[in-house]
């Protein structure tokens, strides 16, 4: 077990620091990055953020200043930091090439919310419970340091993020509590809101409106699911699935995204104690048991014909 303030130690104690978290960053992972960056350069610590691969256009306004590394165009040295500390990730594989970079790293700090986390850390700082690590993160520190506005605006955009606009169930009372000090010190909930979830374009709308139009039910109406195919589907992701879990009778949401002729992501939403964290890690992924998915190596109509068969068969012996 780790001590309340422990991570407070850690920062302060601390010199140089690595902050990174799973490739293809969400809003969770991000706001905790940002969170603790804009922390520790208030306290004149040197530190370096990076993650493997872009930030979505969706998510951009949180770094503005563009203070985050895409380690997928830009190299760093690998041995320039006592400390890395990884927001978000079950593992240190699911960084990317940000792996080889916190291996060097004599103290490091994993702080996550997967209950399917490999505890990979010197330090973890694991809770299933919680709603996101930027809840995490801000509950584990804010009583002992000063959190700049920057950091709290960041760590606000992360657990609005996890919690769906505070719609998905995660949302708990500390999830609550969290939010309403934040407002307290100044972030302007409403407007985050607006940019996290008011931001379609004509374009997002079009791929959108397409998604919802090729969904199909299996498991007689207790599976929904959709594709998504060509570029540019990044951005509608998480709402399509959303829209799909709230159909009426549904139990599991499932969309196929194609991310290659040869790869295809696999989102997993579930209404039910159905847990698709456990059935997204036959295939190597992982998540949240009503929240997971998986990267898998077949183009989508494959892995339609091989997920699909495979979740109806298991959602029906769940449920007999």
């Amino acid at each position: 077990m780790f001590e309340p303030n422990s991570l407070t130690r850690i920062i302060k104690e601390g010199e140089s620091f690595f902050l990174t978290g799973h490739e293809d960053p969400d809003g969770d992972s991000l706001g905790a990055i940002l969170g603790l960056y804009h922390l520790l350069k208030s306290m004149n610590k040197k530190v370096i953020s990076a993650v493997h691969g872009p930030i979505s256009r969706r998510l951009q306004f949180m770094d503005s200043e563009k203070t985050i590394i895409d380690l997928t165009s830009t190299s760093i040295p690998q041995d320039q930091f006592s400390h890395a500390i990884v927001c978000d990730s079950t593992s240190t594989k699911r960084t990317g090439k940000a792996e080889k970079i916190i291996k060097n790293a004599d103290i490091l700090v994993n702080i996550d919310h997967h209950p399917d986390n490999m505890k990979f850390g010197h330090v973890n700082f694991v809770n299933p419970d919680a709603s996101s690590v930027c809840e995490m993160v801000f509950l584990l520190i804010h009583e002992q340091l000063f959190l700049p506005t920057k950091s709290c605006q960041a760590l606000a955009c992360g657990l609005l993020y996890d919690t769906g606009n505070l719609r998905n169930p995660n949302t708990s009372e500390k999830s609550l509590y969290t939010l309403a000090l934040l407002a307290k010190r100044g972030v302007n909930i409403h407007i985050l809101q607006k940019r996290l979830f008011a931001n379609f374009t004509k374009e997002d709308f079009s791929r959108y409106s397409t998604g919802l139009e090729k969904a199909r039910f299996a498991a007689e109406g207790k599976i929904i699911w959709t594709v998504l195919t060509g570029q540019g589907t990044k951005e509608i992701t998480q709402r399509l699935i959303e829209e799909l879990k709230n159909v009426k009778g549904v139990q599991v949401a499932i969309l196929f995204v194609e991310n290659n002729s040869n790869s295809t992501k696999v989102s997993l939403r579930s209404n039910s104690s159905f847990p698709v964290n456990d059935f997204a890690g036959r295939w190597g992924g992982g998540g949240h048991k009503q929240a997971a998915g998986m990267n898998i190596e077949f183009p989508w109509k494959k892995a339609v014909k091989t997920i699909i068969p495979q979740a109806v068969k298991e959602l029906d012996e769940w449920n007999s």
